[in-house]
């Protein structure tokens, strides 16, 4: 199966556009919140009728003016407010008054965002191992679809919370299944172009957000922009099944058919023939029954490498938006913060993609790590009034965290076989989110506070890539016991390797 699907053509072009193309509404609905509801609106209480904005402020110039008010020389709760529309004309906190004892709202709606994100990595990563990945694409597809429509008919904000949730599951099934389709159809030599894939879109998706968002400053036109890309994700649902889930499944059938076609399609000389070798090759490793996340937790070996990734993965995302929340509320122009940044990422696609080509998982482990631990601890101690300073240190601590985040799915998707890989990778993704639901709250710390929190964050799961096994030049796992095979015969190859070691053991 490695070096038949290693062989690319026709057939595995719209797969990995695909793969690329969902990170690119992923990145505006993850991003959206900033413009929308931003952290930076000021806001003060409506003066009463003919009385001027300068002499209301003279009026109560003992006061915040944010949430109380000297009313006929009394002090009291608002009940109205105004807001400075030069940057959001009409932001979310407008229409539902979300402000003064309400503010925390803000920060947690981003919160559930992420909680939605997460919910749909774990269900949708554990529906695609049992059903297949292509059923569940539609799904994910419509739910993105038919939810971002009604966030614009919601009443109040309570339904904005619960409906954001719902429309994150759909993003988070369509985070997690379009990379594990795109890994399962490839080869070796082709990982580290499909996590490329899927940072271009990332990117892509982060640098023309910030120009829709400069000309659209009404929180519902922002909504319907938002649905357009996510509009031309439809096309998920004519993609094919993963032939490696066909074949663990033991839909030989199926997977005959989908063989034969991906042989023709990609211009191979006698696809029969090669299409019987691949099946005879599988013929004994097919999957009964469901994976479920406690198939990674019946043995140690694999539970640490599961535990490994939850750690790296939920650190890496939490440094990552803490940073890019920091970065975007630098300054006076939120736009302009986040397209320089996304502009920035443009070098990480070719180092991702060589470094992941080329270079062993291990090794890359370290070389992300450090940048990540040295930046947030410079951070820590900077003196304020130092902008600029802060800015690259930050965008340095983003890039490594982006860096670790592409490595870990990788090497995430290398060390599980498949009749697990989309629940391993899912639950990854899954537990990554709990970084991105904190992060939200990072700002509410000082700058100080947050990057020592980080820096201690770095250094514990650094900690942990010690127990995961080298795959770079490994062929992809698709079943327990051949990934249990490959973990002794690595164990016996290193005590080999080793024998003083074991000898002093």
């Amino acid at each position: 199966m490695e070096e038949f699907l290693g062989k690319t053509g026709k057939w595995h072009w719209p797969v990995l556009i695909m793969n690329a193309y969902v990170a690119v509404p992923h990145a505006w609905f993850v991003m959206a919140p900033s413009f929308s509801e931003p952290n930076k609106l000021q806001y003060w209480c409506a003066p009463p009728e003919n009385v001027t904005l300068h002499q209301w402020r003279l009026d109560n110039q003992d006061l915040s003016l944010n949430c109380t008010a000297r009313y006929d020389g009394i002090v009291t709760k608002c009940s109205q407010w105004e807001f400075d529309t030069s940057e959001v004309y009409r932001p979310l906190q407008m229409d539902f008054g979300i402000v003064c004892d309400k503010a925390v709202l803000t920060s947690i709606h981003r919160s559930l965002l992420m909680g939605g994100l997460m919910a749909g990595n774990f269900i949708f990563s554990h529906f695609s191992d049992w059903y297949g990945r292509k059923p569940l694409l539609g799904f994910c597809t419509f739910i993105q679809v038919l939810f971002n429509l009604l966030l614009l008919l919601a009443p109040t904000y309570g339904w904005i919370l619960a409906i954001t949730v719902i429309t994150a599951c759909g993003y988070g099934g369509l985070q997690n299944i379009p990379f594990t389709l795109a890994m399962e159809s490839v080869g070796q030599p082709q990982r580290a172009f499909v996590s490329t894939c899927e940072e271009v879109g990332w990117i892509i998706g982060l640098i023309i957000l910030p120009i829709c968002t400069y000309f659209v400053r009404d929180w519902r036109y922002l909504q319907l922009c938002i649905i357009a890309p996510v509009l031309l994700t439809v096309v998920n649902c004519f993609c094919d099944e993963s032939p490696r889930w066909l074949v663990a499944r033991g839909k030989i059938p199926a997977a005959r058919r989908l063989l034969e076609r991906i042989a023709t399609k990609n211009g191979m000389e006698d696809p029969v023939t090669e299409v019987n070798k691949v099946l005879k090759a599988h013929k004994q490793e097919t999957v009964n029954g469901r994976a479920s996340v406690v198939d990674l937790f019946r043995e140690w070996d694999i539970a640490k490498m599961a535990i490994s990734f939850y750690i790296q993965l939920a650190m890496s995302v939490l440094l990552y938006f803490s940073l890019i929340f920091f970065i975007v509320d630098i300054g006076d122009n939120p736009h302009l913060n986040l397209f320089v940044s996304g502009l920035l990422e443009l070098p990480l696609i070719p180092i991702v993609y060589f470094a992941l080509k080329f270079l062993k998982r291990k090794t890359l482990y370290l070389w992300v790590h450090l940048p990540c631990f040295a930046s947030t601890l410079t951070l820590a101690f900077l003196p304020p009034g130092f902008v600029w300073t802060q800015v690259i240190l930050a965008s340095i601590g983003k890039w490594a965290s982006q860096v670790l985040f592409s490595l870990l799915v990788v090497h995430a998707a290398e060390c599980f076989p498949t009749e697990v890989r989309s629940v391993a990778v899912g639950t990854s993704f899954t537990m990554s989110r709990i970084g991105a639901i904190i992060s939200p709250f990072m700002a509410q710390l000082t700058t100080k506070c947050s990057s020592l929190l980080c820096a201690a964050v770095v250094v514990v799961a650094y900690l942990w890539t010690f127990v995961l096994p080298e795959t770079s030049t490994s062929s992809l796992p698709d079943t327990l016991h051949e990934t249990r095979c490959k973990m002794q015969s690595a164990k016996l190859k290193s005590q080999n390797e080793n024998p003083s070691n074991e000898t002093a053991a």
